[in-house]
């Protein structure tokens, strides 16, 4: 799925693979979080490509819900480091891409220390 976006001096597409390297790069961001988990595994906090793997992306009707599969830090307030990832996610998405966010939903896999 690729997401089109038209303008008066033409057609603007933006891939999957840039929304998702984008929402990776912008939760890894924020405050709390220590990485990614794709099944069961820990991706490398330093490899953005990596990183993506613990990012879904759906489709509902011209809005996006994204799914991400967190590692949190040990001892951070989860469901404040939740919200903030939700309201980060959204902004940036909505404003950078101009494309719409119906949900953020975090999904907290594990907890670590941070390092």
């Amino acid at each position: 799925m690729a997401v089109k976006i038209n303008t008066n001096r033409g057609q603007v597409i933006i891939t999957n693979k840039v929304i998702v390297k984008t929402i990776a790069n912008v939760c890894t961001g924020c405050y709390g979080v220590v990485g990614f988990s794709y099944g069961g595994k820990t991706l490398k906090k330093d490899n953005i490509a990596q990183l993506s793997k613990g990012v879904k992306i759906r489709a509902n009707g011209t809005k996006l819900i994204i799914d991400l599969y967190i590692i949190a830090a040990f001892g951070v307030n989860v469901q404040t480091i939740s919200e903030s990832i939700c309201r980060n996610i959204k902004y940036e998405i909505e404003h950078m891409m101009g494309i719409g966010v119906e949900k953020v939903i975090v999904h907290i896999e594990k907890m670590s220390s941070a390092d």
